[in-house]
């Protein structure tokens, strides 16, 4: 007949810790939890990339992401403010929850956004942006009272910021920019071409 010993390991009681004859047996009490991590797919230069991840179960598990540009959170649902082309990539979450550990991805493409966002109420459909291309004073049109209007160069950094329908786009360099204009109905993309 042989003995059996047992020995649990204090510092960490989801794993039991025994022997079968000269044979150690670790056990753990490992509960899957499933992550699912969620994103836009495919987000417009300039916007926000917004993440989040579910799992199942009722632990509360921590959490850790990384991706592309040195993103790195430690928050169930993080967020990138203004996202560039250098944020495009795959992106991992790893779930741990006691001695499991568990690791789900999304992939994110920042491009430029040309047009109006399909996503906008019908009074915004109607974003007028000329002359486009234009070397001095750029003029925007919409249905709506507008509130701002943000540029962003092709790497996603703000360049300026307006309030008024007609501004000098005089000192950018010349190339291409993403206006993002809002007004009380929501927000419009537009690309723009500075000679």
């Amino acid at each position: 007949m042989q003995e059996i010993f047992i020995f649990f390991n204090i510092k960490n009681i989801d794993t039991f810790i025994f022997y079968i004859g000269n044979s150690l047996i670790k056990l753990s009490s490992c509960i899957s939890l499933n992550p699912v991590a969620v994103t836009t797919n495919t987000v417009c230069v300039g916007l926000s990339i917004n993440f989040s991840v579910s799992t199942t179960g009722t632990t509360t598990p921590t959490y850790s992401w990384s991706g592309p540009n040195t993103f790195t959170a430690n928050i169930q649902n993080p967020s990138i403010a203004t996202s560039s082309s250098l944020n495009s990539g795959v992106y991992t979450v790893t779930v741990t929850n006691g001695s499991c550990i568990e690791t789900a991805t999304a992939q994110v493409n920042v491009t430029i956004c040309t047009g109006v966002n399909s996503n906008l109420e019908d009074n915004l459909s109607s974003v007028i942006v000329y002359p486009n291309p234009s070397s001095s004073i750029l003029n925007i049109k919409t249905g709506e009272p507008l509130q701002e209007i943000s540029i962003y160069n092709t790497l996603g950094a703000l360049v300026q910021t307006e309030k008024t329908n007609t501004f000098s786009v005089e000192q950018l360099p010349a190339g291409i920019y993403i206006l993002q204009i809002k007004t009380e109905k929501g927000t419009s993309t537009v690309r723009f071409i500075k000679e």
